[in-house]
């Protein structure tokens, strides 16, 4: 067992290097640096990154960080906190994973769940209850373009 989670961490880890290398690392927007954009890879390619981040987020912490993904909202019913999330769905559309982002409610009150998004931000630590979670912080976001509906006659 050991030995297997040491090759999934090494491999892991050679495609999450491939991945950074093949991309430049740096990709323009709104005149700041992504260090790491999942938009331009495959979904089974960002998933392993998204991955990676959560098992290695020492590694990426500070990092701007740029995701596509659907939307998703949750209400914590005892402490009123409202988490907003992009999700990615995993390989053959299981096991579904995210990241938190941090905005202005205004920015996201007409959003609903499952609409399609991408979000940029610097990926940053924070603790809650005693426990250790990650999200984006100065996140900016965009929403994807609705289709055109034509018009009516």
């Amino acid at each position: 067992m050991q030995t297997h989670f040491r090759i999934r961490k090494a491999v892991s880890f050679l495609l999450t290097l491939v991945c950074i290398l093949a991309l430049g690392m740096a990709h323009a927007i709104e005149g700041d640096q992504v260090d790491l954009d999942l938009t331009q890879m495959s979904e089974d390619e960002a998933y392993e990154m998204l991955d990676n981040i959560f098992l290695e987020p020492e590694d990426y912490l500070g990092m701007t960080i740029r995701m596509s993904g659907t939307y998703d909202v949750y209400e914590d019913p005892y402490s009123g906190r409202v988490y907003h999330s992009c999700l990615l769905s995993g390989p053959a559309d299981c096991c579904g994973q995210g990241i938190e982002f941090v905005m202005a409610e205004e920015a996201v009150e007409d959003l609903f769940y499952g609409d399609a998004i991408t979000v940029t931000g610097k990926l940053a630590e924070y603790d809650e209850d005693g426990y250790a979670y990650l999200h984006l912080v100065d996140t900016v976001l965009i929403r994807a373009e609705e289709t055109a509906k034509p018009e009516a006659v």
